[in-house]
């Protein structure tokens, strides 16, 4: 069952047209930002409101192997990546706001989960900002304050 986002002990409340499960979530009908292995992100709006959304499928036996076999935490899912954006608002970094969560299966070659996130609006993207820097290079105190 896909839940709102949570903040703290304060649940924060979200229409998503009648979305309810995590299948209603990932068979969403949105514009295709990014197609890579198992993840798929799109856009959509709804209510007048951009939103993105990051659907993570199974990966299957061979990912999480891998991951262990290299010595690293698997981290399948969206559940690694809410944790992270909810740990930058806690520490006071702006970031993506999570709105809504999903995640089934617990078997991690298995889940399938999705992340839904506000669209950022009137922001410079980091690519744009570090193609400027041949011609227009930061200064050290830039440099340092993204640090």
């Amino acid at each position: 069952m896909a839940h709102p986002a949570e903040s703290g002990d304060r649940r924060r409340e979200f229409v998503f047209g009648g979305l309810r499960s995590v299948d209603d979530f990932l068979n969403l009908d949105v514009e295709l930002v990014r197609d890579f292995k198992n993840r798929k992100t799109g856009r959509f709006e709804m209510g007048g409101k951009g939103f993105y959304i990051k659907k993570h499928f199974a990966c299957g036996f061979v990912a999480v192997l891998d991951e262990l076999f290299h010595l690293r935490k698997p981290h399948i899912g969206a559940g690694h990546e809410r944790a992270v954006l909810d740990t930058l608002h806690t520490i006071g970094i702006e970031t993506m706001t999570v709105v809504a969560f999903g995640q089934r299966g617990k078997m991690l070659s298995r889940q399938r989960s999705f992340l839904v996130t506000e669209e950022l609006t009137n922001i410079k993207s980091t690519a744009k900002v570090c193609a400027e820097w041949p011609s227009k290079p930061p200064t050290a105190g830039f440099k340092h304050r993204r640090i």
